[in-house]
């Protein structure tokens, strides 16, 4: 009896780590295709070699508890872009690349962001829930 509850929570446990596992698949799919082909990975990767992590706190990419611009955790639930904008992916895409051109009193510097770049990055933040 009681080598089959183990076997049972076994199995329950590893039926919901698939499950976990597809939910996220469909997170990272659904930011791809809402920036056109953005690559979450790879605007990871962008963030941390941009050191974009010197001024925002942005989960997965190593901070020194930034302080400078706004935290970028959950950013789905984010509202509004620099306080003025839709958080959209065209909004996102275009702040990312030239924020002054959006709103010319920022603090955050236009960082020579390609436009793949901006998507891959913007891909990677729509997957912050």
């Amino acid at each position: 009896m009681r080598d089959h509850a183990v076997q049972a929570g076994l199995i329950l446990c590893c039926a919901l780590l698939l499950m976990a596992a597809a939910c996220k698949k469909d997170v990272r799919q659904a930011a791809s295709e809402m920036t056109g082909g953005g690559d979450p990975d790879a605007g990871k990767a962008t963030l941390a070699r941009r050191n974009c992590n010197a001024c925002h706190k942005i989960p997965g990419v190593e901070s020194s508890r930034a302080t400078g611009g706004p935290s970028l955790e959950h950013w789905t639930q984010h509202q509004l872009i620099a306080k003025r904008y839709p958080n959209t992916p065209e909004n996102l895409m275009h702040w990312i690349q030239d924020p002054r051109a959006m709103v010319d009193t920022t603090y955050m510097p236009s960082m020579g962001v390609q436009e793949k770049e901006a998507r891959d990055i913007a891909a990677y933040l729509y997957t912050l829930e």
